[in-house]
């Protein structure tokens, strides 16, 4: 068990310190975080104390996240598996009395960790620059905290559920992919798979298999999808979406670790 908190403690730090993941999430950050500086009322805020619809207000925040940013996650995960292959870190692991699947298992945990870092720091940024806001515009304290509670409920069920989904497929498909080409083809998927309208293309989009967190928002949140092409799902939908979502994650870290383990018994 030490053995595998350590893989996990070893990849989230050598991944968290990339500063070309920070400054790609602050980009990506900008268009929400300046805003709720500037003008929260311009992010909704206003509208959602007057509806006393905070809850709404927060999960629509969280979903608009996962606009583009799962996209950098999955870019930067992408490359872990095969920097081991190139440093040669795997077979050094093999030394150790580390399984296999604790390897895979302890790498995931990690990269998702550390992908999800900036957005979480996103997150804490917009609550706490539109509660600034919200109290030198005289907003009931208890409104604010229950729209910062909304926030974090948001990223549980809404982001985290898209970064565990990405993450796992980010590992598992560079192991038999370029890296390059599996990130071109991941964005593709990105807005092929959540955002394009089934009436007029064919696509995952709609689907339980959509992992934008289009489900979570409305059946727990009361927001609407990002472009407003779905009006609302149950929460019962969106229980199942996230179950569908984790299972696939998992299938892919199944599947990665019986190739890793083909690839031994070659070696």
């Amino acid at each position: 068990m030490s053995a595998f908190w350590g893989v996990v403690r070893y990849e989230y730090r050598m991944a968290v310190r990339r500063w070309g993941m920070w400054v790609a999430f602050a980009i990506a950050a900008v268009p929400y975080v300046l805003p709720a500086v500037t003008d929260p009322i311009e992010l909704g805020l206003g509208g959602a104390i007057a509806t006393a619809s905070l809850w709404a207000f927060a999960g629509n925040t969280v979903l608009q996240l996962n606009l583009l940013m799962p996209i950098i996650g999955g870019i930067v995960m992408a490359d872990r598996l095969p920097r081991d292959f190139r440093l040669g870190t795997r077979e050094l692991l093999h030394a150790t009395p580390l399984r296999r699947h604790a390897y895979v298992l302890g790498k995931y945990i990690g990269v998702v960790a550390a992908a999800v870092t900036p957005v979480l720091a996103t997150i804490g940024l917009l609550a706490a620059a539109i509660s600034a806001r919200g109290l030198a515009a005289g907003v009931p304290p208890a409104e604010l905290v229950t729209m910062m509670g909304g926030l974090l409920a948001g990223f549980v069920a809404i982001t985290l559920p898209a970064y565990l989904f990405v993450g796992a497929f980010s590992l598992a498909c560079p192991a038999v992919l370029p890296v390059r080409v599996y990130q071109v083809l991941y964005t593709g998927y990105w807005f092929w798979g959540n955002f394009l309208n089934p009436k007029f293309v064919p696509t995952l989009a709609g689907t339980l298999l959509t992992p934008s967190g289009e489900f979570a928002a409305a059946g727990f949140f009361s927001a609407s999808m990002v472009s407003g092409m779905v009006s609302s799902h149950t929460s019962l939908e969106a229980v199942l979406s996230i179950a569908v979502l984790l299972a696939c994650a998992a299938a892919a870290l199944f599947a990665l670790e019986r190739y890793l383990a083909w690839q031994a018994r070659r070696a």
